[in-house]
């Protein structure tokens, strides 16, 4: 179980790539408060997935 909860964080991580990427691009060429919420919101989720993958990790079953 470990095993696919894992893969599965890190196809959400992945899938998270391309649009940071474009949210990014969005608020480099417009500076606005909307652009950067956005740019946030897409960190805050990757930086979670991040910990739970490092929690994962960690766990004594892993």
């Amino acid at each position: 179980m470990p095993q696919k909860l894992e893969a599965e964080l890190r196809k959400q991580l992945e899938d998270l790539y391309e649009p940071l990427a474009a949210a990014n691009v969005a608020f480099h060429n417009s500076q606005s408060a909307e652009d950067q919420a956005v740019v946030q919101k897409f960190e805050r989720q990757m930086n979670k997935l991040v910990d739970q993958l490092i929690a994962l990790e960690d766990s004594p079953n892993a």
